[in-house]
């Protein structure tokens, strides 16, 4: 999980809109310090929209972290209108990836117990195979026994 460093706590004060400005132009501590300001604030704002029968199949922590990196990541295509726009915009990249995921798990059948009343006593093919190997294994060693040594209880001891 992404921590915010010292930098990012100093450059708290500085306006979003700076930040954008140096990140864009490749200020990799500006762009750190737009994720420590805005990480946190998606995510509560994120708690809860996630229906609760997709939450185990993606967690909204991660799904938000995600679509934030993402977003940074075509940030020059961000044309700022105000302060709040970027917030906005990083809403709008959450909202949009947690629709795609409400969509795509509806796409999935449901899950379902397998019902043990339909399992096939009888061994599955490799077990089949497996075992007459072993059985025709077994048959060629004891072939080459002396006939004495073919029963059980003739075996001489050791």
């Amino acid at each position: 999980m992404w921590r915010p460093s010292h930098t990012q706590s100093l450059m708290s004060a500085e306006s979003s809109l700076d930040l954008l400005e140096r990140a864009r132009a490749g200020d990799r501590s500006a762009l750190e310090a737009l994720v420590a300001r805005y990480l946190p604030r998606l995510r509560r704002w994120a708690g809860g929209r996630l229906p609760p029968w997709a939450r185990d199949l993606a967690d909204t922590q991660d799904l938000v972290q995600d679509t934030v990196i993402e977003a940074f990541k075509r940030i020059g295509h961000f044309k700022p209108v105000g302060d709040g726009a970027l917030q906005a915009y990083l809403r709008q990249a959450v909202m949009n990836r947690i629709r795609t995921e409400i969509r795509r798990l509806r796409r999935r059948p449901a899950a379902s117990a397998l019902d043990t009343a339909l399992v096939d006593p009888a061994p599955s093919p490799p077990e089949a195979a497996i075992g007459s190997e072993a059985m025709e294994r077994y048959e060629r060693a004891l072939f080459r026994l002396a006939q004495e040594m073919r029963q059980a209880d003739r075996v001489p001891a050791l």
